[in-house]
């Protein structure tokens, strides 16, 4: 096996420390890949549009608490 055993086990030793340092800079810096977005508060109007999609509010209490809000919004 002499010499092309030699040439693989070289091989290998390389792979290994080039994978290990790639694997501490990733848990150093922190691999952003498999991070996600932090969840964000619904606004007022997301809020208000849920209650009237799952039907808790009337289409006249949407609409009059929408203009509220937009008014609010504008001020």
């Amino acid at each position: 096996m002499g010499y092309a055993g030699m040439a693989i086990s070289m091989l290998l030793l390389w792979a290994l420390v080039l994978g290990g340092i790639v694997a501490q800079i990733r848990i150093a810096g922190g691999d952003q890949r498999n991070r996600y977005p932090a969840p964000t508060e619904p606004d007022a109007q997301q809020v208000l549009a849920v209650r009237f999609a799952h039907g808790d509010i009337t289409e006249a209490q949407y609409r009059e608490k929408l203009a509220v809000l937009r008014e609010h919004a504008q001020a």
